[in-house]
């Protein structure tokens, strides 16, 4: 038997935590989503959450570069904050605007054996 993603699309905001309010604006919720990254910061496993925001199917970026798959991100505090976890084997959090959700995000940035284990949501009020 099929998912419920499968069989009817992928979740909707409000499914993964997040609430619409003013248009396209994402507000705080406890959901989080998450992806783990090799040591070459290329992406190779995700929540369901995950494509789910970012708005792009697997097949499209498993296995490419995050900076590939989203240019923005090079050089930006995501990137740093990914690059500095690699360097210093040492979890890093950041908050940070997405653009993928156009709103603060909160990122935990967690170094394993294989890369990086990260997760993010729209960031908690005060």
């Amino acid at each position: 038997m099929g998912s419920e993603h499968g069989r009817h699309g992928p979740p909707s905001p409000a499914q993964l935590g997040c609430a619409r309010q003013d248009g396209d604006r994402f507000v705080s919720q406890p959901a989080r989503a998450f992806y783990t990254l090799d040591g070459e910061l290329r992406l190779v496993g995700a929540s369901p959450a995950t494509f789910a925001v970012w708005g792009r199917p697997p097949a499209e970026l498993i296995g490419r570069k995050l900076v590939e798959a989203f240019p923005w991100v090079k050089g930006g505090a995501v990137h740093e904050a990914l690059e500095a976890a690699l360097r210093s084997f040492r979890p890093v959090r950041l908050q940070t605007h997405s653009e993928v959700m156009g709103v603060l995000v909160d990122v935990e940035i967690y170094p394993v054996r294989e890369g990086l284990q990260v997760s993010f949501s729209p960031a908690r009020p005060g």
